[in-house]
């Protein structure tokens, strides 16, 4: 996530809460942060991911010493205070649903880590990466995202849901009944990596929440956040902008939209790579989002929504939506609205 990525102020709220309950003022969790204690109150309110970093590195510093801290911090973390992505996960049909609206709507929630899953021998493995963060960190962040993620397979699925192995890369502590006592599992300490296991078959499973036309909704609000968060920052926001205005005109080369934003091609590529991305990466991203948008109707064609994200062919879009989502348009739309489909 690009640090300037503006987040919820729920995460921070909680750990400056966290914070005082182990008699840390929230003046002293907040310095060098910027952030005016009074946003923490607006349900509504913003601040930067690089913000939030800072308020994390300022409570590891004041009380990283107490055994299991990020577990105590991501018991906390529950589904209802991650807004939109919340309701979209406990409205799911399926856990696998659950995986991918969780996975693809991440950056709405999760301010600095780098989530993957794959399937291995009949089981799901979930690894968190944190290369980018501060090594003092990195413990207290892996603890609180694994316990949350806990906390939301529990809420989501049931109490009784529980995984079957969890690694941490740190060592173990001297007393590691409180990870044992939460998980339901001893975790494995000083493991490759950061990890979370269970059975490959449950991602069929359905959801009790389930309930396809309000997940709809709730998935069409993530995507719209996401998008007008991204709209926001530096250069590559600034190119996001342009193209998603003027993709129904045609799609425009990057020529036109480095004419637009006033600066060469060449400025315009190398401003890019210092944000770590391209201009053919922000069109793949915009007709994404788009054709998420477009697909959430289910009266426009797919093969018209093709034309108008600039696809000759309703081929190559079911092609380039493939290697987006991992199934077809018309599997995707499916989804969305079974009845329909």
């Amino acid at each position: 996530m690009d640090p300037d990525m503006p987040v919820g102020v729920a995460s921070t709220r909680l750990l400056v809460d966290l914070g005082a309950e182990f008699g840390v003022p929230p003046r002293r969790l907040l310095q060098g942060s910027a952030i005016d204690p009074r946003r923490l109150g607006d349900p509504l309110g913003e601040i930067t991911a690089r913000q939030e970093l800072v308020v994390t590195e300022n409570l590891v510093r004041e009380r990283g010493d107490v055994p299991g801290l990020g577990i105590e911090a991501g018991r906390r973390y529950h589904v209802a205070m991650h807004g939109f992505w919340g309701f979209a996960v406990l409205t799911s049909r399926t856990l696998r649903e659950v995986v991918r609206a969780g996975m693809r709507y991440l950056d709405t929630i999760w301010a600095f880590d780098d989530i993957t899953m794959d399937c291995a021998a009949g089981s799901v493995v979930v690894t968190y990466q944190y290369s980018s963060l501060p090594t003092p960190i990195r413990k207290f962040v892996a603890e609180r995202d694994i316990a949350a993620t806990c906390v939301i397979y529990r809420e989501t699925m049931g109490s009784d849901f529980s995984f079957s192995g969890i690694g941490f890369r740190h060592d173990a502590p001297a007393d590691t009944a409180r990870y044992a006592c939460f998980f339901g599992i001893e975790p494995e300490f000083g493991a490759a990596c950061n990890t979370l296991r269970y059975p490959e078959a449950w991602l069929d499973l359905p959801m009790p929440q389930a309930n396809p036309l309000v997940n709809a909704g709730y998935n069409l609000a993530c995507r719209k956040l996401m998008a007008e968060r991204r709209s926001r920052i530096g250069v590559a926001g600034a190119v996001r902008d342009t193209l998603s205005t003027r993709l129904a005109e045609g799609i425009p080369d990057a020529a036109a939209v480095a004419s637009e934003l006033q600066m060469s091609v060449r400025t315009l590529t190398r401003r890019l790579e210092d944000e770590g991305t391209s201009f053919r990466t922000l069109l793949d991203e915009v007709r994404q989002t788009i054709a998420d948008e477009l697909l959430s109707s289910v009266h426009m064609p797919i093969a018209l929504i093709a034309r108008q994200l600039g696809y000759h062919d309703t081929g190559s879009f079911s092609r380039a939506f493939r290697r987006w989502k991992g199934i077809s348009p018309h599997e995707y739309r499916a989804g969305l609205h079974p009845i329909a489909a």
